[in-house]
């Protein structure tokens, strides 16, 4: 089982965006165009990104939906992140599983997880984003729809 979350950083502390009452307290307080935050992924319980990977959320979820459409497309995709020089990539191999890797040489983290689970729970975490951004927080947030929709239906294909 594949679990994501988004959080917010503000100050030292991180907010995850599921927790409204906490959320709607940073209204009028984030930085629109510097969103610093983090997102988790594990599989199983086992962390494959986590909060010491924080960095521009907004972006990073950009870079994390493109890598996915490019995933689609040829294969196989990395990225670096936004603000830091940490690389992320995701491989498809066989069995409908894929290879997601994070990190810089001997310090990255590898694991075999399922493609199609990863990439519906990476859209749906992203759109859930989006919209506390927008709704509790009055913040907007780029989203490529058209790119969404793209993955959404070769999704629907596998």
């Amino acid at each position: 089982m594949i679990e994501i979350k988004t959080f917010l950083k503000y100050n030292d502390d991180f907010i995850d965006v599921e927790d409204e009452k906490k959320l709607k307290n940073l209204y009028g307080r984030i930085d629109e165009d510097y969103i610093e935050g983090a997102i988790t992924m594990s599989y199983w319980s086992e962390e494959i990104i986590g909060l010491r990977h924080w960095d521009l959320v907004d972006q990073l979820w950009a870079y994390i939906i493109t890598m996915l459409h490019d995933c689609l497309t040829n294969g196989k995709a990395e990225f670096l992140f936004p603000d830091q020089p940490l690389k992320a990539g995701i491989e498809l191999i066989k069995n409908g599983m894929c290879l997601f890797t994070v990190g810089n040489g001997a310090v990255s983290k590898r694991c075999s997880i399922p493609f199609k689970e990863f990439a519906e729970k990476s859209l749906c975490a992203y759109k859930d984003f989006v919209y506390k951004m927008k709704n509790d927080l009055g913040v907007l947030v780029y989203a490529d729809h058209e790119q969404i929709y793209s993955i959404s239906e070769a999704l629907s294909n596998l």
